[in-house]
């Protein structure tokens, strides 16, 4: 792969207390053998890439003195070679790193001298469980508009080791991504790979025990029949959505792949008469008892029955008619608020 590779390993943190005092969380030990940035050097080297840059900077000795010694990488002098860079006083830099943008910044000399036609940045951070999960915390905390994360990939942040690869051990490190998931009412989309070997079930092919499938809220597998075809399937199953086969083309052009057709039909959702009812009636903030609601749509439902059936189709309700629902508790018992999306806008 024509790029280069820069790895920021670099950051001040105090997520893991005591254990980071000393050291950056990127030459944290790993399985006794491992530190945690070996796993953003060893994704380079197997993509191929000979020219790699980290960047340290807090606690740097310990981290320092191990990528002096990772021969093992083989990121060769003559076709490219590692370097490390530190904050350097110069004419126009006297600060530290000041972030990921600066840090590249005061290194954008290396990147003008470099020919190759693409960066790769990856962090030299830990797993789940050794940083990532705060990582994440954070960063939902400053971006709070955040739908979906996308982790490229799972491998980087799965623990190592003899035992690792259980079904335990898999089931737990999914069901730490989905707790994180279902907390902050986002998507977390995790991208893993597959083995070579074949299998009766396409699912079975994915790397690791089934216990990444039996906690996941869904799967999607990518196959090509060749491996320079442009044609490919993406095979989906999960809880809540029905099983699906989407076929799939590459445009040649922008590399991107686009969608040809459907295995089978999205399912669809018949007419709902209640939902109907209240997006024809609600046209501006309406706030009440349940029982005033049954009055004010002028429906033959019980008022229990009919918080129920609202309590169930919230989501429906303002997917397909624009009206936020909330169901609160006071005093004087419950209280409806429906409000139409543009109205709370």
């Amino acid at each position: 792969m024509r790029a280069i590779g820069i790895i920021l390993a670099g950051g001040n943190n105090n997520r893991m207390r005591e254990l980071s005092n000393k050291r950056a969380i990127a030459a944290m030990p790993i399985a006794g053998s491992y530190r945690s940035i070996d796993f953003a050097l060893s994704n380079m080297a197997s993509s191929h890439i000979q020219r790699v840059a980290v960047l340290t900077q807090y606690n740097a000795r310990s981290l320092n003195e191990h990528l002096s010694s990772s021969k093992w990488w083989d990121f060769g002098r003559k076709q490219g070679g590692m370097y490390v860079f530190t904050p350097t006083i110069t004419a126009e830099h006297s600060d530290w790193y000041r972030g990921t943008a600066d840090a590249l910044y005061q290194n954008l000399d290396f990147l003008k001298r470099s020919h190759e036609p693409y960066v790769v940045l990856a962090s030299g951070d830990g797993k789940i469980g050794n940083g990532l999960d705060e990582q994440l915390k954070n960063f939902v905390q400053e971006h709070p508009d955040t739908n979906l994360i996308i982790i490229d990939t799972m491998q980087k942040i799965r623990e190592v080791g003899g035992e690792a690869y259980s079904y335990a051990s898999d089931y737990e490190i999914i069901g730490r991504i989905k707790q994180f998931a279902d907390q902050h009412g986002i998507c977390v989309l995790t991208v893993h790979h597959t083995r070579k070997q074949q299998a009766d079930d396409s699912f079975e092919t994915i790397s690791g025990t089934t216990g990444l499938l039996g906690c996941a809220d869904g799967s999607l597998l990518m196959q090509k029949k060749k491996r320079t075809g442009l044609d490919a399937t993406v095979k989906v199953v999960g809880r809540d959505q029905q099983d699906q086969i989407l076929y799939l083309k590459k445009d040649p052009q922008t590399q991107i792949w686009n969608l040809e057709r459907l295995e089978n039909e999205l399912h669809k959702e018949p007419p709902n008469p209640v939902l109907e009812t209240v997006a024809k009636m609600v046209t501006e903030v309406w706030c009440g008892s349940p029982t005033e609601l049954v009055s004010f749509l002028k429906i033959d439902m019980q008022p229990n029955t009919l918080t129920k059936h609202l309590n169930v189709n919230s989501g429906r309700l303002l997917l397909e008619h624009n009206i936020q629902y909330e169901n609160t508790r006071t005093h004087a018992g419950r209280k409806i608020t429906l409000t139409p999306v543009s109205e709370k806008a």
